[in-house]
């Protein structure tokens, strides 16, 4: 896989945007939502993930995504990360319905609860703690928007009992660069392995995270800005993590499931 059609489909994991995320506006009880296009994304990632403990392989995009409210008048962005590992969203896609839970009560596919919650709380504090901005004091890279994915992939659906992304039930391999196919030959993957070694979740989750969750598509999480930046009157103001996305992106120009689709309306 070296280079991707724009028509991608990002299904698997998610990624993050190189500058300063915007609140967006939204009302509480639905949200609708179009993700970029992929000329629109800077900081997406692929890797080969296996769910069986190094069985069977597919190939994942994920990282910082950017996406925008579905709304002719809104001009807001935001920046998201996947949640979901088994469920899709398509580049430059349409959805509708969107609603938003607390942290520990997603994915809607099966809830991760709070210790795992607690642990992506730690996570974002050490590594991401403002959307937008620095990854592990770095400035925003493909490299690092796709170990940020590849770490909240691995807190969510590992069983075992450590945290690695090299081994386990599930393991990450070949991680790369989305448009291009660059190689990182294993960086992304080393440097989410010395985060995730580094977390121990004791910590309270951080009310300022949040997920986005449509039932039969990808979970997201974002972020919500500090109340004196969140813009009267709108009642609930978010910031998309970005990031990973998609939190389960996966893409291909044969239709391998990619976290992120383009095409039309869902």
């Amino acid at each position: 896989m070296h280079f991707f059609n724009p028509r991608t489909l990002l299904c698997l994991l998610s990624l993050c945007l190189s500058h300063a995320a915007l609140a967006i506006q939204t009302q509480p009880e639905s949200l609708n939502i179009h993700v970029l296009p992929a000329w629109q994304q800077s900081l997406l990632g692929l890797v080969d993930v296996s769910l069986d403990g190094g069985g069977n392989f597919h190939a994942s995009g994920g990282g910082l995504i950017e996406l925008e409210l579905d709304d002719p008048s809104a001009e807001e962005r935001f920046l998201s990360l996947c949640i979901e590992i088994g469920e899709s969203i398509w580049l430059n896609g349409h959805y509708a319905g969107y609603h938003h839970s607390a942290l520990s009560d997603a994915p809607d596919s099966g809830l991760m609860g709070a210790d795992k919650a607690a642990l992506l709380s730690q996570l974002f504090d050490e590594v991401y703690p403002v959307f937008g901005g620095d990854i592990d004091d770095q400035r925003a890279s493909e490299l690092g928007a796709l170990a940020l994915q590849v770490s909240v992939w691995e807190i969510i659906n590992e069983t075992g009992p450590e945290l690695d992304p090299l081994a386990g039930s599930v393991i990450f391999r070949n991680d790369r660069a989305f448009t291009s196919g660059l190689a990182f030959n294993g960086q992304a993957l080393e440097t989410a392995q010395l985060w995730l070694q580094a977390l121990d979740g004791n910590a309270p989750i951080r009310r300022d995270l949040v997920a986005i969750s449509k039932p039969g598509n990808q979970d997201l999480v974002v972020q919500r800005p500090p109340p004196e930046h969140a813009p009267a009157p709108v009642p609930t103001p978010l910031w998309l993590l970005t990031g990973f996305l998609l939190a389960g992106v996966v893409a291909s120009t044969r239709r391998r499931h990619i976290g992120v689709r383009q095409t039309a309306n869902q």
